[in-house]
């Protein structure tokens, strides 16, 4: 028994010569991160990996975070290199124009994106979001003087009113209020893959029409067919919100075909 313990302890001892005793650690200095090796030093200008993730350092020995590192790598807002990035979208600083126009028809307002999903809609999964491609964003086409706006075909044509913007400018809709507009974007929707989805279910005659419910894209699509092609045709639907990198986060299914 005696002898069984000496062995253990010798074990115990062994295994703690091998643990450093000075571990690297991180520091912060004015709200900013530096890590310091268990050396004293600190990496700069350069990627070190630390606790399996791996971080950019910049010349002054800072963590880089939420941009893109010299070598052309993007780090997210813990500094931890993002090995499959979502691309950026191009049509998010679109959406605050004030002179977006968007796309929908008119019952849906003016401001609002109009998308079609389902059968002959060019959605991909790329994993953790949906990529919705040849989509076109408008704007509102511009006049300089009433008179330039008079001249227009597009009055001509409707026999449309022409609205005098806040700076002076004119714009032209028709009775309907479909504005005479320009194409300001084509290409991809990006659209999360947790998006809310918000509808209406009128398979069920017990229950009211208004019958409001939130579910997401996949459990939606479970219902009515794949999202490729669904049993429906296709799939009307309002964008929401957006979030602060220009994926939808939230859309309304008005109506299908």
């Amino acid at each position: 028994m005696k002898k069984m313990k000496v062995f253990l302890a010798t074990m115990v001892i062994s295994m703690l010569s091998v643990i450093p005793v000075f571990a690297g650690e991180w520091r912060q200095s004015n709200g900013r991160w530096w890590y310091e090796n268990e050396d004293g030093g600190y990496p700069a200008s350069q990627w070190q990996e630390i606790g399996g993730k791996h971080y950019y350092f910049g010349a002054d020995g800072y963590m880089l975070e939420n941009t893109v590192t010299p070598d052309g790598y993007q780090v997210g807002a813990d500094g931890a290199w993002i090995e499959n990035p979502k691309p950026e979208a191009p049509y998010y600083q679109l959406l605050s124009d004030p002179l977006f126009y968007g796309g929908a028809p008119d019952y849906l307002g003016d401001k609002s994106i109009f998308l079609l999903l389902g059968y002959g809609a060019d959605l991909s999964d790329c994993g953790s979001y949906y990529e919705l491609n040849n989509i076109e964003l408008d704007k509102y086409k511009v006049y300089d003087t009433e008179k330039e706006a008079r001249k227009s075909s597009y009055y001509n044509r409707t026999g449309g009113e022409i609205e005098r913007l806040s700076d002076g400018r004119y714009i032209v809709h028709d009775d309907l209020f479909d504005y005479d507009t320009v194409t300001a974007y084509v290409g991809p929707i990006y659209i999360n893959k947790d998006v809310v989805v918000k509808y209406y279910d009128h398979t069920d005659s017990s229950r009211m029409h208004l019958q409001h419910y939130t579910c997401t894209l996949e459990e939606y699509f479970a219902r009515s067919g794949s999202i490729e092609g669904t049993t429906e045709g296709y799939i009307r639907a309002r964008v929401d919100q957006v979030d602060s990198n220009g994926y939808v986060t939230i859309i309304s299914l008005l109506q299908a075909g």
